[in-house]
């Protein structure tokens, strides 16, 4: 767990800049090797890390693709057109890498017809949005890069070494820095989640702790660990308090469920919880009267298994509770309105699965003083 617990939350596979690795390397080969050679060693890298992108990543190298079609058409171009220059080449090519790419994913309009077509959780989708990123950078990059060279024309400074390093150097720096700044990007954007991540205890049956893990990790994808939840019901004159479902079940989202329902931190009581989710969310509501510790359930939910503890508060004002009506949207419900619309995915599942419990303890409050909590 400890190795799941110290998992970076952007992966260096989404660096797409590492796309551009073909055309340096094609570059690079330039200057030892005939143009049409170095091209055609640059296109046959591209070919097998664009094959082992498509088989094995979890993510598709947008840009690693666009360069290796440059190359392929500078492959065919070739064999009919006459040799680019010696110094201009890298520049040429530059040009001509970066050019498709800006068309295709500098453009927001153009991304957002990209993405509007697929999910926004699909491999697809998030390797436009990390490809979008990357290709600002590289776009910022060859911005100074086409500034300087405008300039020193402009100024007529234009001595051979000049030259060279306009021409010839700096197209490879530019493809070398835009992939050292989205590296750099990554590791400080880690850096920071890490720092300010918060991390949510791991419980078995029988709700003791046996470890922790990244609410991040925890909360992004399905694991095998049990997280504890806590739930919190209001109840009015034997009725109920229940609005639109909100989180921690956001696969729910929109049905009708309790008001108040959060994760339990990390070395944090359920005391503590209960005490910060009520001020954030009820901070007019007394809790003198105690809250009544009903039980706890194992759930499953889209992401992750939860161990459920189910909490009851009463109180004997109604303004309490309508006070945050316009920002949760709730309403009183009596146990016929609820009966009536159970079972017909109008409920949250997790709702339905308490509403006996919670009924029983509502109409029968003596079975469970002896259980309050606060």
């Amino acid at each position: 767990m400890n190795k799941k617990e110290n998992k970076d939350c952007l992966s260096y596979r989404f660096n797409m800049a590492w796309g551009f690795a073909p055309v340096i390397i094609a570059i690079i080969l330039s200057r030892y090797l005939a143009q049409e050679t170095a091209v055609y060693i640059g296109l046959g890298a591209g070919i097998l890390f664009s094959g082992y992108n498509l088989i094995r990543s979890a993510s598709l190298q947008l840009l690693l693709f666009v360069s290796t079609l440059v190359l392929l058409l500078f492959a065919v171009a070739s064999l009919f057109l006459p040799h680019i220059p010696y110094t201009f080449f890298p520049f040429i090519l530059e040009l001509a890498v970066l050019i498709p790419v800006f068309l295709l994913f500098g453009r927001q309009l153009y991304a957002r017809a990209c993405l509007a077509g697929a999910d926004g959780k699909n491999r697809l989708s998030k390797s436009i949005i990390a490809t979008r990123v990357s290709t600002r950078v590289v776009m910022l990059i060859t911005a100074v890069h086409l500034t300087v060279i405008f300039l020193l024309e402009l100024l007529q400074v234009n001595t051979p070494t000049i030259r060279y390093m306009l021409y010839r150097m700096s197209p490879l720096l530019v493809f070398v820095l835009s992939i050292l700044f989205n590296q750099w990007g990554i590791i400080y954007f880690n850096r920071f989640m890490h720092r300010h991540d918060c991390y949510l205890p791991v419980v078995n049956e029988n709700g003791d702790v046996t470890g922790k893990i990244s609410a991040m990790i925890a909360l992004g994808k399905k694991t095998e660990y049990m997280i504890p939840v806590v739930r919190i019901a209001l109840a009015y004159n034997n009725m109920l308090y229940l609005c639109p479902c909100n989180r921690p079940a956001e696969n729910e989202k929109g049905k009708t469920d309790l008001p108040v329902a959060d994760f339990l931190l990390y070395k944090e009581t359920l005391e503590q919880r209960i005490r910060f989710m009520m001020k954030e969310n009820y901070p007019q509501l007394p809790l003198d009267n105690g809250i009544t510790y009903i039980g706890k359930k194992r759930c499953e939910t889209n992401h992750t298994a939860q161990l459920n503890y189910l909490f009851l508060f009463r109180t004997d004002n109604e303004e309490y509770l309508t006070a945050n009506r316009a920002k949760q949207q709730g309403k009183l419900w009596t146990f016929q309105q609820i009966e009536q619309n159970l079972h017909k995915n109008f409920f949250s599942p997790l709702f339905e699965a308490e509403y006996e419990a919670l009924k029983s303890a509502i109409l029968h409050p003596e079975s469970k003083q002896e259980e309050k909590i606060i």
